[in-house]
Formats: structure tokens, C-alpha cells, sequence
């Protein structure tokens, strides 16, 4: 029998989200990556046209409503200059490893001091040349608990520097009963932790020039994931990004880390 009394009850919820959230995310990096195929001409060493420049991003209209940089001062530098310094350091620490049409990733979402380095050492290998990003993460707001997937009612969300549109995707989505609308969930961090990178990719214009499509996600059945997996795939195209903001754990130590990554990575892979 289930003891609401203990100090943990409240957090359980979360850990079934999360697990739900990186077995989906391998199926849809699967997915797009087997929709794409892989080509000769995909591999290093070997010639392949160029990619159709991305068209401007269709951005969801109406009253201009903002969400405020909640993860600036905290989980990445507030001033401008100092974050860009920061994550161009990141994104050059190492050589990208030559991949091309790289679509889809797991990326941690923690503190850039923490796991900033190997947000963009999954941030290095992907297509600069997108328009629109699908980011999703699990539930982290232990006071909320609901079914299928939440969406903001943001027109923008801001980030020092700029302030990255929402797709007009999202109002689509809305007439389908997977879709829901959770306020309280998205004053978290895990979208926004990602978006100073993205920018970064995009050479972070005056004017951001892509589009984001926020999900949280509640309690998924497989009836509701499968839905789900189907309707992102109506929008996989060449100018489309998918990011699962993850956190595998907080509390493991670097081996035990690596050994359950592992198996994460197996699973991708096999």
C-alpha cells in the first residue's frame, strides 16, 4: 500500500515520466533516423548535394505573451556576452564527428557547469540548417500530475539576448485530445536550458529564425505514446529538429553513470 506520508511519494510520479520520456526518445531517434536513411553519400569522405536552405519558420500568432528567462543567473551566465562566450567554448571543445543530417538527440538539461559540455557535445554533431525544433521533457513539477502531453500558451520564449518564437504547430496540435494545457509545468527549466544552444547553431541572428514546439510530458499509456510518435512524424522533414531535455540521474557516481548510460546508448544503437 502506497504511503502518501512519505517524503518521496510526491517525486515517484516524476521518475515514471522520465522513463517514459527516454524510451520514447529512442523510438523516434530511431525513427528519424531510419526515415532519413543512411545514404554513401551521408558518411564522411563522400560528396552529397547541398541541403535546400531552411524557409522562414511559421510562428504562432496573436497577443504577444513571453515567458521570462527563469534559468538565467542560475542554471546559465544572465549576461549575454558572458553565455555566448560560454557556449561557444562548449560547442568548439571538440571537433564535430563528421556525421551529417543529424536530427534528433538526448541532451542533458542540469546546470551548464554540470553537464554543459556533453549538451554540446550532442548539440556538435546536429544540422545547422533547421527552422523548427520539437523539445520535449518529462513532468518535473511534483504538484502536477495529468495524462498525454502538455503544451504552453507562450508566443515567445526568452533567453538572454533574444526571444525564440513558438511555432504556430502548436495551435494544430491543441485540437488533438492528446494535447493539454498545464500552466504550472512549464515555468521549469528543462525547455529553456536548451534553447541558448540552439541559437548558437543558428548563428544567433538579430532575429531568431526558427521556431520551437514545447512538450512536457504527463502519464503516457502505449496507446497515447504510440499517438504521439505518429503525429511528430507527420512533421519529420529536413528542416525539423527533435530534442528529448533529459536528465538520466542526479546522484550516481561517474562509473555507475557511465554503466547505465550504456545501456541507454546499446539500446539506440541495436
Amino acid at each position: 500500500m502506497t504511503d502518501k506520508n512519505d517524503p518521496t511519494y510526491r517525486f515517484k510520479p516524476i521518475f515514471g515520466y522520465l522513463a517514459a520520456l527516454i524510451a520514447f526518445a529512442l523510438g523516434v531517434t530511431l525513427l528519424v533516423t531510419l526515415d532519413q536513411g543512411w545514404q554513401r553519400s551521408d558518411l564522411p569522405g563522400f560528396s552529397h548535394f547541398p541541403q535546400k536552405l531552411a524557409p522562414p519558420p511559421a510562428i504562432r500568432s496573436g497577443p504577444i505573451n513571453k515567458r521570462a528567462a527563469r534559468a538565467a543567473g542560475l542554471y546559465y551566465p544572465a549576461d549575454p556576452k558572458d553565455l555566448y562566450s560560454l557556449v561557444d567554448q562548449l560547442l568548439s571543445n571538440d571537433k564535430p564527428l563528421g556525421l551529417t543530417g543529424v536530427r534528433s538527440a538526448l541532451v542533458p538539461h542540469a546546470g551548464y557547469k554540470y553537464s554543459g559540455d556533453v549538451a554540446a557535445a550532442s548539440f556538435r554533431q546536429m544540422s545547422r540548417n533547421f527552422n523548427r525544433v520539437f523539445i520535449l521533457a518529462a513532468n518535473h513539477n511534483g504538484e502536477a500530475d495529468f495524462n498525454g502531453v502538455s503544451l504552453p500558451d507562450f508566443t515567445h520564449y526568452s533567453i538572454p539576448g533574444a526571444d525564440i518564437p513558438l511555432s504556430a504547430v502548436l495551435d494544430d496540435l491543441l485540437e488533438h485530445p492528446l494535447f493539454v494545457q498545464e500552466p504550472t509545468i512549464h515555468d521549469k527549466y528543462m525547455i529553456e536550458a536548451e534553447l541558448p544552444f540552439l541559437y548558437s547553431l543558428r548563428k544567433r541572428p538579430a532575429r531568431p529564425d526558427f521556431a520551437i514546439i514545447p512538450m512536457i510530458l504527463g502519464r503516457m499509456d502505449d496507446r497515447s505514446t504510440e499517438q504521439l510518435a505518429k503525429i511528430l512524424n507527420k512533421y519529420n522533414d529536413e528542416h525539423t529538429l527533435f530534442v528529448f531535455s533529459v536528465d538520466l540521474s542526479h546522484f550516481y557516481t561517474d562509473s555507475k553513470a557511465r554503466q547505465l548510460d550504456s545501456f541507454t546508448i546499446q539500446s539506440i544503437l541495436s
